[in-house]
């Protein structure tokens, strides 16, 4: 029988999620100050609206890819007893696939994490009418900024909560992958 403490968050996971949700929340506030231009290339040229959207959708897991390479590559730099024994120093300017993996891991888990907390808010919170529940979507970024800063804060709180078990989950798996690769 599985050990059931295994999915109780441990300090990474927790570090992961917080680090994550942080630097998602950061970057929410990026097209904010670009939207002028944004604004005026689209009513220029309407279609690259698309191209803004798929965009904005997928530049985290850039942005998570490059920041996860150049971390390991300060680490490995300065603190090169941290790398694990059997894995080769990361080197070079673009990421592997490994920080890509953790790009796409580190997307998937904002993306989830905030649908699932906006949906737990969603059935505990009252609607003021029929439409509220547009209103009140993580895809509403414009209202989640003037939204009471508790809602926002509560929010934030369950994400955390939901990524650092996600993270956990991964790293479950991971050390599942392990143990069953050194059994063989």
């Amino acid at each position: 029988m599985q050990n059931w403490t295994c999915w109780i968050p441990f300090l990474r996971s927790w570090v992961n999620a917080i680090a994550l949700i942080l630097l998602m929340a950061s970057l929410h506030h990026i097209p904010a100050y670009l939207w002028w231009i944004i604004s005026w290339l689209i009513t220029t040229f309407p279609k690259l609206i698309y191209v803004f959207y798929v965009l904005i959708t997928f530049s985290p897991i850039l942005l998570i890819a490059l920041l996860h390479h150049w971390l390991h590559q300060l680490l490995d730099q300065f603190f090169p007893e941290s790398r694990l024994s059997n894995t080769a120093p990361v080197e070079g300017a673009f990421p592997g696939l490994v920080s890509w993996r953790e790009g796409l891991y580190g997307w998937l888990v904002n993306q989830l994490s905030a649908t699932l907390s906006w949906a737990i808010l969603g059935i505990f919170l009252p609607m003021s009418n029929n439409t509220a529940v547009l209103q009140f979507s993580p895809w509403s970024l414009s209202n989640f900024l003037t939204q009471i800063p508790s809602l926002s804060i509560a929010t934030l709180i369950i994400q955390i909560i939901f990524a650092a078990f996600f993270y956990q989950f991964e790293y479950a798996v991971q050390r599942h992958f392990a143990g069953a690769e050194y059994r063989e």
